[in-house]
């Protein structure tokens, strides 16, 4: 179901009382306007979940695809928001300047497959 539905039960099945942590992760899009509208879902599921209870805020993780949504997130009390388009810049600065390697290894941990690594 979708949390910004009228459901309540459906709030109330997803434990946010006693949850450790609340992810909230905006669909991946290619194209510019679809990810602003991935990350306006995801903003406004955030607030729907914060609405219902406001010490989720604290535990809350969003993801999204572009950084244009963080400051209302963190106004809001999210602490931990990430916006990918911004550290693939941010990780492309870092190369840039001189510290080769580190997109080619961060690549490669997102790449690793998770069994692979659990046979090693």
């Amino acid at each position: 179901g979708d949390v910004l539905s009228n459901d309540i039960q459906l709030l109330d099945k997803l434990g946010l009382a006693s949850a450790i942590a609340v992810f909230v992760v905006a669909s991946s899009e290619k194209e510019g306007r679809r990810q602003e509208e991935a990350d306006e879902h995801a903003l406004l599921t955030a607030v729907a979940l914060i609405k219902y209870s406001r010490a989720a805020a604290a535990r809350m993780l969003v993801q999204l695809n572009r950084g244009e949504q963080r400051d209302t997130l963190l106004k809001l009390g999210v602490q931990h928001v990430i916006a990918q388009n911004v550290l693939k810049m941010k990780l492309l600065g870092k190369a840039a300047a001189g510290c080769f390697g580190l997109t080619t290894l961060i690549s490669a941990l997102f790449l690793l497959d998770d069994a692979e690594a659990e046979a090693d």
